[in-house]
């Protein structure tokens, strides 16, 4: 079984760089260099009342409908909170191949997002299925049901953390994602912190002995042990399907470099074909410049001189005017 991954934290700012990112805004592709953009069609918003306003609008319009205490917002305030969805690379892959776990997937995560933080507060619920692990990011509005707003009562202290990873975890296990270790001794992460550390996870971690009060204790470094073995197991899965994805594209290169090899020889026969033919012409072309040249050392040598074209109608009508109107000034 793989790790179901649950990532929360409070939102920092008006949200509109992390609205870039999440939204896929062009023009603001360094929001999201890790995007592979000709998967980004497949991404997909499941909150169609958001969907069109900009993540900091969206913010405002929650706060206006759902903020119904006296005191007026303080603009260091914390006004959302942003929520990571995934699990294990190898697991996810192989749930998104299958769309009744596909389906089953987005359910939970959404209802699990309902009912901690209300439906009337979530103002974004989008797939990435751009990046190398699919993932859902979900922003929330850390509002009280009775209209405050208070991330602190919302999210809850260390315990209130650890049993809503607990929860979410048991919602995971049929899909075959369980709950990760706990008591890591690790900081707790902003989403950007958390998805750099995610981006880095092809290595293991520097392995040392959990220290308590008696000396090592064992029950936590084992289990930090059985962790890091579970995650060399899933980076060997990953670099073998890497090996298989590269092996296929070394075919595709070779193919295409075949393909280019026999354009050249056909474009070099093409060449070659245009190169006589234009010699040819050259030839002729050299043969008439020639002919015309001796034609006229010719009439030089004969004293012959090329009679003088007839003039044409026109000309002759042209000519008749002029002489006409010398005649009248003449006069």
């Amino acid at each position: 079984m793989g790790f179901a991954v649950y990532h929360t934290s409070k939102g920092k700012g008006s949200g509109g760089g992390l609205g870039n990112h999440i939204d896929r805004i062009k023009g603001k592709e360094h929001t999201y260099k890790n995007a592979d953009l000709s998967k980004t069609h497949a991404n997909k918003e499941y909150i169609e009342k958001y969907k069109t306003i900009a993540l900091p609008q969206a913010v405002k319009k929650r706060l206006n409908e759902g903020y119904n205490a006296k005191r007026k917002i303080r603009t260091d305030a914390v006004k959302y909170i942003t929520h990571i969805f995934s699990g294990s690379h190898k697991e996810m892959i192989e749930i998104f191949k299958d769309k009744k776990k596909t389906k089953e997937w987005l359910q939970k995560n959404y209802d699990f997002a309902c009912k901690e933080f209300g439906k009337e507060n979530i103002l974004r619920f989008t797939l990435h299925l751009d990046e190398k692990t699919p993932h859902i990011h979900c922003i929330t509005v850390p509002l009280t049901k009775d209209g405050r707003l208070s991330a602190k009562e919302v999210i809850g202290n260390r315990k209130d953390l650890e049993q809503r990873q607990d929860r979410y975890a048991e919602l995971m296990k049929p899909l075959g994602l369980e709950r990760g270790i706990k008591n890591t001794g690790r900081k707790h992460e902003t989403a950007k912190e958390y998805r750099k550390r995610l981006e880095n996870n092809n290595e293991l971690s520097d392995l040392k002995p959990v220290k308590g009060l008696l000396g090592i204790d064992y029950k936590k470094t084992s289990a930090i042990l059985f962790n890091e073995l579970k995650k060399a197991k899933n980076i060997i899965s990953d670099r073998n399907l890497n090996v298989d994805r590269l092996e296929k594209v070394v075919k595709s290169i070779d193919y295409d470099r075949d393909k280019i090899t026999s354009l050249k020889n056909n474009l070099r026969k093409e060449r070659d074909t245009y190169k006589d033919k234009f010699q040819y012409h050259r030839d002729i072309l050299v043969d008439v410049l020639k002919y015309n040249d001796k034609l006229k050392e010719i009439r030089q040598a004969n004293d012959i001189v090329p009679e003088e074209k007839k003039p044409g109608k026109r000309q002759e009508k042209k000519q008749e005017k002029t002489r006409r109107k010398d005649k009248g000034f003449n006069r």
